[in-house]
């Protein structure tokens, strides 16, 4: 198994364009699931983020509006998300993602395959192999 297991992580990093010869950093999970909605749901504000990403976890996770409003704003100064504020009303600030945001996508999206492969799954069997 542990050859198998050498074999399959060798080829998540193959298929990873970029991420060989790296370790695996810890991963912004918060980033990617507002990216994620951004790129799905064009226009978004941050309310708009925090309804979504409730319903999408079944409510497991709750993000407060003070990390979801600076991430976005740390995200907008990295070039990752765009935002338009509203001319009139309520004056709401809505976000689009950006080219260099799609790229942090694609990026946090082969870190995420390489987590599950190499880290989780293996994990799991492992788990589940002591239990029997």
């Amino acid at each position: 198994m542990k050859g198998d297991l050498k074999q399959k992580c060798k080829e998540a990093r193959a298929a990873s364009k970029g991420l060989q010869g790296q370790s695996i950093e810890p991963l912004p999970i918060v980033r990617g699931l507002i990216l994620v909605f951004i790129k799905k749901h064009p226009n978004s504000t941050g309310y708009d983020l925090m309804r979504l990403i409730s319903e999408f976890t079944g409510g497991l996770v709750q993000l407060k509006s003070g990390t979801i409003y600076s991430e976005l704003r740390r995200m907008e100064h990295q070039g990752l998300v765009h935002s338009v504020q509203e001319a009139s009303g309520r004056r709401r600030r809505s976000y689009v993602i950006t080219d260099n945001g799609l790229a942090e996508l694609e990026q946090f999206t082969q870190q995420m395959n390489l987590r599950v492969r190499c880290i989780l799954l293996p994990l799991l069997n492992l788990i589940s192999e002591s239990e029997e």
